[in-house]
């Protein structure tokens, strides 16, 4: 034991009840806090009655936030959540800074194994800037890490990359072999996501060598329970056995229940693949059942995942069938498109708090290359929102496809109620994926003026009694009722057919989706003053205030979800906008929130637009 440690023991053992003893308890809470959990508790609790007893403030919030610590790394994470709450509160009371940021570094590690990235993201964000200012680079350090993991969560391995290489390049600053080491698994952790298990097995084992090095079994654990994962994907079953082996008995030891998952699962997998199977279901089931009790969403996520693979093996699929849904499940969870959003709006806070800081040292001086690069940002912004759109949209739908595909192929004792439902599933999952594809088609055709539009008188009551009578069965499923008033049945628009078709469809079709059950949804047409109008009225959740400029815009996603399990692009009234203003026409919506909207797409009419031209022929 160190000198300083031993100083600090000696504290501790002392009878003085003063603020040196909280500190000095606090102290060595933090040191054994991993290795000696039952020790620390007790300690934790002395700290707490003493700093009440002697009224120290500042003492009693770092005695809580440490117990919170306790709480996270034993997997217990509602109670960690509420000792850290109440932590920050104390220590935003006191004024303590440095002490707030740290909590606010736990609460992002909360939210992160409890897979809300999106919260993670916000606050390891927070608590970097306040690092930053103290100047404390090691706390730094840890707080890029956390966003790179928040980013490597979401797929943005980019930005991952670049903040696990800021958080690496600080640890070597510092000369902190066991932040070094962290940063190079994480950064492995970017070359697996990405299939290149070459390059991810060399920065493992750089992380491995580091950990060892400093005797850090804490470390050793992630490290070693990855190389076995990564031996699983290229085959060497015997290999991640082992491998998986000792992750299991370090997280034992170390008491990290979420490591010792994934060595569970790896192990499992792997013996599947060697033929043993009944001890790889036994081990897999044991996974299963330690996930479901952490409660953690990206572990149940990859634990069903492995489990359908190892029934696979076994050629039973309808257990592949069940744990393959309750993966989905999961996935929807971790990936919904509100946290997708919220994620990407924080990251963009982040991005632009830290550019402002560099203005303010380096200010532009060429005005028209900042215009150009901002140009070129949006531009790029929108390429990668489109192309990660059609991923998200696209991936569950085909996956289903290839799931059901799987068990119609292997399964030959299926009954006719079975089959039907099967391929009326896939069914779906096609409509899915070929509204998406012509959504996207639709937008880019619009932007890069490839949609040549052929004005005609249209008349709007028919298209829109055919319309009614097409999602009639979709609203009957929600018990809704379409009411149709034709204030003008012969209006006719001079408009592109096609288009004006696709404008009332999406109009429709977005009120029936929107809608609750046993609700109404109103129709009305009429004409005049030269225009015809369009008015599609619901009864559901209305639209927020605030969301209102957002409506008509590309990629938007508001608070409001379908009410029955549709799927959303957010690209339905962005086309309808640029459809409607390329045919001379407005779209417009009234909405009070809670109690339903009302679009309406106004076009002129046909015959303020054919009206006779004045023979101006000299007589």
């Amino acid at each position: 034991m160190s000198e300083t440690i031993a100083n600090i023991e000696k504290l501790v053992e002392s009878d003085a009840d003063d603020m040196e003893r909280v500190d000095a308890l606090n102290a060595l809470i933090r040191r054994f806090i991993r290795s000696d959990p039952a020790r620390c508790s007790e300690l934790c609790e002395e700290a707490r009655e003493l700093s009440d007893h002697i009224d120290y403030a500042e003492g009693l919030a770092e005695a809580i936030h440490n117990t919170a610590l306790i709480e996270l790394y034993s997997c217990q994470y509602d109670d960690a959540l509420t000792l850290t709450m109440d932590a920050l509160q104390r220590l935003r009371s006191s004024e303590n800074r440095f002490g707030e940021a740290k909590a606010l570094l736990t609460l992002g590690t909360i939210y992160f194994r409890l897979g809300d990235t999106a919260k993670s993201l916000e606050y390891y964000r927070k608590c970097a800037s306040m690092f930053e200012e103290h100047g404390n680079k090691p706390a730094l350090s840890n707080a890029l890490l956390g966003i790179g993991n928040s980013c490597l969560q979401h797929g943005e391995q980019e930005q991952a990359r670049r903040y696990y290489l800021k958080s690496l390049a600080l640890a070597e600053e510092l000369d902190d072999k066991m932040s070094q080491g962290r940063a190079l698994h994480n950064i492995g952790q970017i070359y697996y996501s990405m299939k290149d298990y070459d390059n991810a097995l060399e920065f493992y084992q750089k992380s491995l060598k580091l950990h060892r090095e400093t005797n850090n079994r804490l470390g050793e654990v992630p490290a070693l329970c990855n190389i076995g994962i990564v031996k699983l994907e290229t085959g060497c079953f015997e290999q991640a056995v082992e491998y998986a082996e000792q992750s299991l008995k370090l997280s034992r030891m170390t008491g990290d229940r979420q490591a010792e998952v994934y060595a569970l699962v790896t192990f499992a997998v792997a013996r599947a693949h060697m033929g043993e199977k009944a001890e790889a279901l036994q081990c897999a089931e044991r996974a299963l059942r330690e996930a479901e009790e952490l409660k953690q969403i990206a572990v149940l996520y990859h634990v069903h995942k492995s489990l359908a693979d190892i029934y696979e093996l076994l050629d039973d699929y309808k257990q592949v069938t069940h744990h393959l849904r309750m993966h989905f499940r999961y996935y929807e969870q971790m990936f919904n498109e509100t946290s997708q959003n919220k994620f990407k709006n924080l990251q963009v806070i982040y991005e632009v708090e830290a550019a402002q800081k560099r203005a303010e040292v380096h200010s532009t001086k060429n005005a028209e290359l900042a215009v150009a690069l901002k140009q070129l940002e949006v531009l790029n912004n929108e390429k990668n929102e489109f192309l990660g759109i059609a991923a998200h949209n696209l991936k569950n739908p085909l996956a289903n496809i290839k799931l059901l595909a799987k068990i119609l192929l292997h399964e030959k004792e299926l009954a006719r109620m079975e089959i039907e439902e099967f391929a009326s599933d896939i069914l779906i999952s096609s409509e899915q994926m070929f509204e998406t594809i012509q959504k996207l088609l639709n937008i880019n055709a619009i932007e890069r003026g490839k949609i040549e539009l052929m004005p005609e008188a249209v008349p709007l009551t028919p298209i829109m009694r055919s319309l009614i009578d097409t999602y009639g069965k979709k609203a009957r499923q929600k018990n809704i009722a379409i009411s149709f008033d034709e204030i003008t049945p012969t209006a006719a628009a001079m408009a592109d057919k096609n288009c004006t078709i696709q404008v009332l469809e999406n109009l429709l079709s977005n009120a029936i989706k929107y809608s609750p059950h046993n609700r109404h949804v109103f129709v009305q047409i009429s004409g005049n003053n030269g225009s015809v109008r369009c008015a599609v009225r619901d009864e559901g959740p209305g639209i927020a205030p605030q969301e209102m400029k957002e409506l008509f815009k590309k990629f938007a996603r508001l608070s409001s979800r379908p009410t029955g399990g549709e799927s959303s692009t957010g690209l339905g009234l962005s086309i309808v906008k640029k459809l409607v203003e390329s045919m001379g026409g407005r779209v417009w919506c009234d909405s009070e929130f809670g109690k339903g909207s009302t679009f309406f797409v106004e076009l002129p009419t046909a015959e303020k637009l054919m009206e006779p031209v004045p023979d101006t022929t000299p007589a």
